[in-house]
């Protein structure tokens, strides 16, 4: 209710403001716009083209003509669409000094229309529904107070597209006679985030008004917190006790139990009980980059911002804040107390694991399994894993391992994250002067008596082997040689990192590079398979697809771990994202589908939801995330439906895995 009191205060106080500037579209613009491009649009395309954001503009279901400075629409379909680029159509690239888009409808047909407008912007969208009933004229003024909130890192104002969609019983005739920008005169920066770095324009059931209500919270969840991994059930590493005992190093390792004459995998903990990893990542206060967002220049956003030199200055990176952190000193009065919250909440809830990205501190005092994040930067190398300032840095990032040796609690390793192995774009990313370009003229010299049999055999014209191997163009190339440079890097990455790993930490499991989904070419996976202890994939869909987890099996020959997965949560906390979000409900349900489809198939090895906690809703400094995909907000509290579908999931995934008690 409140919020759209403020809406019908702004609406208000607009009318009465005595100056306004408008930015209009010009329709013969935007029509014209649309005709660059294919506007007959099939099913098959449809998709392709929502997705290319070099298109300038779609239309579907209707024909389109501007006459007098007005876009007439002509809808023939049940559902049409007209969609347009912002720039297209004349409109500014940042919205900053605009407050509401303005429209003007009529309905000229005797059918009624709903009309549902949406700004598109580069982390989200602002939708909002206007009906025309037959014959009817609509003015409407979308409120754009809120833009800051799916903006872009560089361009909290920025919207890139406008969609109008249609639903109508039969044809109807629509005249578009406005689209504007409205400017008020003395407008200022609407401040979109509170103090505790909530949406400030809406409300909800147990939104935090006062710090009061923070310290309420905090001891109200202290009682409710007790274990369910009891001694009966689970052994002291929270594996499950079963009748069968399996081999095991003192630490965490690998094991499979034929069930149904089919290898069943899991982890064994340093007791010899099977394992399945059921955990969450980024449980930390905040992180540079990632767990921050950026206040400098944004400052007119926020309702109030701690004091840089006062008792909350440590929720400051720089430039940058976090909310979560901030809202942790205030409900705690420190960390410590935070992680040992945190500690009983993952037990009492019913998770295993410490997943990816969690705060060191956190780790070393775990009395929890957890996995450790190491990155080698291969990036920062450009690509040449043969270089041998690469291998010194990898050698001084492992080599800080040593202190976790020892560490019974340590589930394994992950190396880097989401790197581009399903495009190397090899020999294209590597510079001239890289030691790969060495080894791969090595190879080539090997396996050709001179650079006239491989002209000969792929019809190309190079003068020398140097002229090959210097070539940036892979198109001059073959194909099966730019196979054989990525498997050359492919195999020196891998079997740098696991040999460096096993020197400095031979206990413990190297649990893979964390690929993203799509399944990447057979002979880098062959490789993979070859050093990794275990496979690690993020998979974010709706349900792991069978077909798909069973290729990646099949190609690495190792079970898998997954490494993120999850579902954005649909709130009036944020503005709705650019994809799919769901309802408290609709999460609990993907929760519980997710995890009984991955544990039922038998090289599972577990799954970690990404994350811990709310990203910051103004955007993470890193690329502008800004997602309620936490099972805890960014005030602390907990999700019940969330926390109740962790709860189901633990007290039945090894059933789901085939595992006896």
């Amino acid at each position: 209710m409140k919020h759209y009191f403020i809406l019908f205060t702004s609406i208000l106080f607009f009318f009465a403001c005595d100056k306004q500037r408008e930015a209009p579209v010009d329709f013969e613009r935007l029509l014209a716009s649309l005709d660059e491009t294919s506007i007959q649009i099939s099913a098959s395309n449809a998709q392709e083209i929502h997705q290319e954001r070099n298109k300038i503009g779609i239309m579907k279901g209707m024909q389109c003509k501007a006459i007098d400075n007005k876009l007439q629409l002509e809808i023939t379909d049940s559902i049409a669409e007209i969609k347009f680029n912002t720039a297209s159509a004349g409109l500014p690239s940042s919205w900053r000094d605009y407050s509401y888009l303005k429209l003007k409808l009529e309905n000229t047909s005797p059918e009624n229309v709903k009309v549902t407008v949406v700004l598109w912007a580069p982390r989200g969208r602002l939708p909002d529904t206007l009906y025309l009933r037959s014959y009817q004229t609509v003015e409407k003024y979308i409120d754009l107070h809120d833009l800051p909130l799916i903006g872009s890192v560089q361009n909290k104002y920025q919207v890139d597209e406008v969609a109008f969609h249609f639903n109508t019983r039969n044809s109807a005739n629509i005249s578009i006679e406005a689209i504007a920008l409205v400017e008020e005169d003395g407008k200022k920066d609407f401040v979109v985030v509170d103090r505790f770095g909530q949406r400030k324009s809406t409300d909800w059931p147990g939104k935090v008004k006062t710090d009061d209500e923070l310290l309420k919270h905090r001891i109200a969840e202290k009682k409710s917190l007790t274990g369910i991994f009891n001694s009966n059930s689970y052994d002291s590493f929270y594996g499950l006790k079963t009748k069968n005992k399996y081999p095991t190093n003192g630490f965490f390792s690998m094991g499979y139990e034929v069930i149904d004459g089919i290898n069943t995998w899991f982890f064994v903990t340093p007791e010899g009980n099977p394992f399945w990893s059921f955990g969450v990542t980024g449980i930390r206060p905040t992180k540079a980059y990632n767990a921050v967002t950026l206040v400098k220049g944004n400052e007119q956003l926020f309702e109030e911002l701690p004091d840089r030199k006062g008792p909350y200055a440590d929720a400051y990176i720089d430039s940058t804040l976090s909310f979560y952190k901030l809202n942790l000193l205030r409900k705690y009065g420190g960390l410590q107390a935070w992680r040992e919250v945190s500690m009983k909440r993952l037990s009492s809830w019913g998770m295993n694991t410490i997943g990816n990205w969690a705060e060191d501190s956190l780790l070393m005092q775990s009395k929890m399994p957890f996995t450790y994040a190491l990155e080698t930067s291969v990036r920062r190398w450009k690509m040449d894993v043969y270089s041998p300032e690469w291998q010194t840095y990898v050698d001084s990032v492992f080599s800080r391992v040593t202190q976790l040796r020892e560490n019974k609690y340590l589930l394994g390793y992950f190396v880097d994250n989401e790197g581009g192995w399903g495009n190397l774009k090899l020999p294209e990313n590597l510079p001239q002067n890289a030691f790969l370009r060495q080894i791969w003229k090595e190879y080539l010299t090997d396996n050709y008596t001179s650079i006239s049999e491989y002209n000969l055999r792929y019809s190309t014209q190079f003068s020398s082997w140097e002229d090959l191997v210097a070539s940036n163009n892979s198109d001059n190339i073959s194909q099966e040689e730019i196979i054989q440079l990525e498997k050359l890097y492919t195999e020196r990455y891998f079997r740098i990192i696991s040999e460096t790993l096993k020197k400095y930490d031979p206990n413990h499991l190297y649990l893979g590079c964390r690929f993203t989904r799509k399944l990447k070419p057979n002979y880098i996976l062959q490789i993979a398979g070859k050093y990794c202890d275990a496979i690690s994939v993020n998979v974010y869909s709706y349900e792991p697809i069978k077909e798909e987890m069973d290729a990646w099996h099949q190609m690495t020959g190792k079970p898998i771990l997954i490494g993120e997965h999850q579902a954005a949560l649909n709130s009036p906390r944020q503005l709705p994202l650019r994809w799919q979000t769901f309802t408290e409900e609709e999460r609990f349900d993907y929760f519980v589908n997710y995890v009984k489809v991955w544990a039922s198939m038998p090289y599972s090895l577990g799954c970690h939801w990404y994350q811990y906690a709310d990203q910051d809703i103004t955007g993470r400094v890193s690329n502008g995330e800004n997602q309620i995909i936490g099972f805890v907000d960014i005030t602390d509290q907990p999700y019940t439906k969330m926390i109740e579908a962790v709860q189901f999931n633990s007290q039945n995934m090894y059933m789901w895995h085939g595992m006896d008690r």
